[in-house]
C-alpha cells in the first residue's frame, strides 16, 4: 500500500470519525472500502481510448490594435 494525502470538508471528516467510533475501524480502511466500492461500479477503462478533452472555442485572432480596443468599446455611435 501507498500512503497519500486527501483533504476533506469538516463536516464529511466528522462523519467519517463518527462512522469509525461506531464501527471500531479506522477511518483510512472506511475511505479505502467507499473507493473501491465507487469504482467497482465504473465502466472499466478502454486501452487505447483517447482521454475526453474539455470543449473550446477558438475565436480567430484579435484584428484590432489592443491600443484601439478601449475607445472602440466604449465607442457611443451606432
Amino acid at each position: 500500500m501507498k500512503k497519500i494525502q486527501v483533504l476533506f470538508p469538516e463536516p464529511v471528516l466528522e462523519r467519517l470519525k463518527t462512522i469509525s467510533a461506531v464501527d471500531d475501524r479506522p477511518v483510512s480502511e472506511i475511505v479505502r472500502r467507499c473507493v473501491e466500492f465507487w469504482l467497482d461500479r465504473l465502466p472499466p477503462p478502454e486501452k487505447g481510448k483517447k482521454k475526453k478533452r474539455f470543449p473550446y472555442f477558438d475565436g480567430g485572432e484579435v484584428r484590432m490594435d489592443p491600443k484601439r480596443m478601449r475607445e472602440a468599446i466604449y465607442d457611443d455611435t451606432p
